[in-house]
């Protein structure tokens, strides 16, 4: 196995999956399961992610859950334990791949902390999808084998998991969320013991988180009832000191209070819970909070208690989340055109937890109409509200008050409004809307109380249908807080729900209890308008308890009860038999994917070895083929240069005979510069000796002139004829002179043109000579040439 896992870690390194490898570490881990220890240790070390480090934890994101502000950041005993990793993303992948076939036998359990360690890192820091459908059943194996050996000690990796969940703010769509979620099908005791360690340091995150799992999954409700932290949140409860960190305790007991079992001791263990709700709930209580028609009696009905209104009901703001408060940043009101009166509001509301935006109460109709904004900053917040109405009660007119300052109105003003205050920052309005379009403002929300309240008259009203008679006794023995509104409103829920007659059997000790509640002198203390006709209800319940025969009735509402009670129980049968389905349904799939692989690793086997035959007879055609081609090539190359040596001898005839023609033209020439060389030289003598005779007689008459202008001057003068003659022979003198001068320059220009053209001629007759010669020269190689190719290829 040491060698097997050093070829996985290079596997790792490579970021490559080799399934004959993955099959090799399958077989040798059936082969020798004791082994297998070892590999997961070694393979930890040689990676470097099996030594914790404490320096991370201290990084990890606050939470924003307002009911966590005051809790510090470590939750439980796993949180500050994390491990350093330089693997990537890919590697990661790569390395589960090979491990999770593995994850088999509980002896696994101390050895597979730091890969639970690195999992749960990935978890946060993974981006794939192929990652996340690893790390899935990867921590679901890891956690069912930690949880299958009793004897191990120290933070287990689901102690890590449930931990993580708990430090995020939005957990529902994370891996781990989803881990957790089918843990507590399979280990439910496991995942319950691990929160129970983290309700000291994250009560309101673990409520959030249980209400959660209870309200998306079949919850295993006798389970959790029957571990240390069903008793270990009721005294959360007890212990809250915040209304932030109480609601989300008293959300998650109105979510599991239906399944609860009417067991006297779960009745005392929640009416002592409510008890401290309730005292700390009530100082922050105002009744100058309400109108004066609704002062003293708090409104903790649902819309199904209250009665049938001819009016149509619309909230302007749903209530947030347990753990989630909701912040007004805008008031938009939209005025009447013509009369400037409301005639519907906008909220817009952010919620802290992720940032989202809402708008409620505006159709697409009403965007028409002139509205007013009133913008708050981000650290201003909503306090109060003025309402003013017209004579017939409409709502005409808003002036919205908060920490920083009082803004004007939003429609009408009014001088006789009457203001509503929240004992918490204001988070929703909500208005009835008649048929005639005017609405009526009916009650605001805000802060965590009234969510607080509305879970106290929810655990209430589950605790007195289960049983009215404890309940009505917890009223009575708080007779020291009975002024307060909140078990004012608590005295109403009593007369809302038939409890009483419909338990059986009513005792005389039952009808005492009721008969010292009813005339007990400190109910009498709120006899207002709805708290006397409250009362007078009680005092003819009461004496319908005592006078009246309500056998049938209560055989009816046996009957009914019986009915239901049949039905609860065939329904948590049903729920627990798929529960059991889903389970053995997993561990079919389970060992269906183990097997699975198996024959996936066989599988990829044998494609590797049919592979490595197609590659050998891959290549040798391809030898064959390489060895056809190049006979081909030699074909066609031949084939080409026969071609080639055919063209070159037409091309060498075709010189052949151009070169003939060229002779000829060459002999033509030769006559012609011989015909040119008799021509001028017989012109040349012939001038040349016309020159000379020319020459001869014009020095001839010149010296007989000369002899003649001698002899005038040495005869006698005559003035007049001698000049005259004596000029014109100078002037034909120089005419003369002038004449034999252009034709010596004739002469010599004719001579030069001579010697040119007979140099030229005798360097065109020396290079015909010459591309003759090479012609002639090339031609013979060529015909010896060919006449050796053509003796042998008819060799």
């Amino acid at each position: 196995m040491k060698d097997l896992a050093a070829q996985v870690v290079g596997a790792v390194h490579e970021e490559t999956l080799d399934a004959e490898l993955l099959a090799a570490v399958v077989a040798a881990s059936q082969a020798h399961p004791d082994a297998v220890p070892l590999f997961f240790e070694g393979i930890a070390h040689m990676l470097a992610f099996g030594h914790p480090s404490s320096s991370s934890s201290s990084e990890s994101d606050s939470d924003d859950d307002a009911s966590s502000g005051s809790e510090p950041e470590t939750i439980g005993t796993a949180s500050c334990i994390d491990i350093e990793c330089t693997l990537n993303e890919a590697q990661v992948v790569v390395l589960l791949q090979y491990a999770l076939p593995l994850l088999t036998s509980s002896s696994l359990a101390p050895y597979v902390s730091p890969w639970g360690a690195l999992a749960l890192l990935w978890c946060e820091r993974g981006m794939s999808l192929a990652l996340h459908e690893l790390l899935k059943p990867f921590l679901q194996s890891v956690c069912r084998c930690q949880a299958l050996d009793t004897t191990l000690r120290g933070p287990l990796v689901l102690d890590r998991l449930v931990a993580l969940v708990l430090r995020l703010a939005s957990p529902e769509q994370t891996t781990g969320y989803a881990v957790l979620l089918s843990l507590l099908q399979n280990i439910p005791s496991a995942v319950f013991a691990a929160m129970n360690a983290c309700v000291a340091t994250a009560a309101a995150r673990v409520a959030v988180v249980l209400g959660c799992l209870a309200t998306r999954t079949v919850f295993p409700t006798a389970t959790f009832y029957a571990s240390p932290l069903w008793p270990t949140m009721l005294h959360a409860v007890k212990a809250s000191k915040s209304v932030e960190t109480l609601v989300p305790c008293l959300w998650l007991l109105t979510t599991l209070l239906p399944s609860l079992t009417k067991a006297e001791e779960n009745v005392t263990r929640v009416l002592q819970a409510l008890r401290h709700a309730i005292e700390l709930c009530a100082p922050t209580t105002d009744e100058s909070s309400k109108p004066s028609s609704a002062r003293g009696v708090i409104d903790l009905f649902s819309t199904a208690q209250r009665p049938l209104l001819t009016e149509k009901a619309t909230n302007a703001c749903i209530a947030p989340t347990p753990g989630r408060p909701w912040r007004i940043t805008a008031v938009d009101g939209l005025c009447s055109s013509g009369t400037d009166c409301l005639h519907s509001l906008r909220l817009t509301t952010r919620d802290l937890g992720s940032g989202e935006v809402t708008t409620h109460k505006i159709g697409v109709e009403d965007e028409c109409l002139p509205t007013q904004t009133l913008a708050f900053a981000s650290d201003e917040v909503l306090t109060a509200i003025d309402v003013g109405t017209d004579a017939t009660g409409a709502v005409c007119g808003l002036r919205c008050t908060t920490t920083k300052r009082t803004y004007d109105w939003l429609g009408l003003a009014s001088t006789s409004a009457r203001r509503w205050i929240g004992g918490d920052e204001i988070i929703g309005v909500s208005a009835l809307v008649h048929a005639n379009g005017l609405w009526r403002l009916h009650a605001i929300s805000s802060g965590p109380t009234p969510q607080a309240l509305t879970y106290i008259s929810g655990i209430f009203q589950h605790v007195y249908a289960s049983s009215p008679w404890a309940c009505v006794d917890f009223l009575r023995g708080a007779t020291t807080a009975v002024t307060t509104p909140l078990l004012r409103a608590l005295c109403l829920q009593v007369r809302l729900h038939p409890g009483l007659v419909s338990s059986s059997p009513i005792e005389e000790s039952d009808v005492a209890i009721c008969a010292a509640w009813v005339s007990d002198p400190c109910l009498a203390q709120f006899q207002d308008a709805v708290g006397t006709r409250q009362v007078e209800a009680m005092q003819r319940l009461q004496h319908k308890l005592l006078e009246s025969d309500y056998a049938a009735k209560e055989a009816t509402t046996q009957l009914h009860l019986q009915v239901e009670k049949d039905t609860v129980t065939a329904l948590h049968g049903r729920i627990h038999a798929q529960s059991a389905t889903i389970q053995a349904y997993e561990e079919k799939h389970i060992k269906m994917h183990q097997a699975l692989q198996l024959r996936l690793a066989q599988y990829a086997l044998e494609c590797k070895l049919l592979k490595e035959n197609n590659l050998t007879l891959r290549h040798e055609v391809q030898t064959l083929e390489a060895a056809l081609s190049r006979t081909e090539a030699a074909l066609q190359h031949a084939t080409a240069q026969s071609i080639a040596l055919l063209g070159e001898n037409e091309h060498q005839r075709t010189q052949l005979a151009n070169w003939s023609e060229t002779a000829d033209k060459c002999a033509s020439l030769e006559r012609q510069i011989a015909e040119w060389h008799e021509y001028h030289a017989s012109t040349l003598g012939s001038e040349r000796d016309a020159r000379a005779a020319e020459r001869e007689e014009l020095v001839a008459i010149y010296e007989e002139k000369l002899f003649k202008a001698r002899d005038r001057i040495e005869a006698p003068t005559k003035p007049s004829s001698g000049l005259e003659n004596l000029t014109e022979d100078r002037s034909r003198l120089l005419e003369l002179e002038k004449l034999l001068k252009q034709k010596e320059q004739g002469t010599q220009a004719l001579r030069a043109m001579l010697e040119r053209q007979q140099s030229v001629s005798e360097e065109m007759l020396k290079a015909v000579n010459r591309k003759y010669d090479n012609v002639k020269a090339i031609n013979l190689a060529l015909q010896r040439r060919a006449l050796g190719r053509s003796s042998g290829l008819g060799n």
